[in-house]
């Protein structure tokens, strides 16, 4: 009996950090998914500036290798309204 409840406790504890595993995850992808937007809205709203005011053509920024995803000068415009 003794081993019963043991082994249960043991469950419980596997499953409460399991779930505090899950969790921290979790918060930890929202904080990351949180800086990637902001990044991008401020990358946005840069290269918006730029080709807005003349300083880029188009030209330039279909030329630039972003390193983490493919954006061009119509979609970092949007981006950044």
């Amino acid at each position: 009996m003794e081993q019963h409840h043991i082994s249960q406790a043991y469950e419980i504890a596997a499953e409460t950090i399991k779930n505090a595993t899950l969790q921290g995850q979790y918060e930890a992808a929202k904080g990351v998914n949180r800086i990637q937007l902001a990044t991008y809205f401020s990358v946005g709203k840069y290269v918006s500036a730029n080709t807005r005011q003349g300083v880029w053509g188009d030209w330039c920024i279909g030329s630039y290798k972003y390193p983490i995803a493919p954006i061009t000068a119509r979609t970092a415009r949007i981006f950044s309204r």
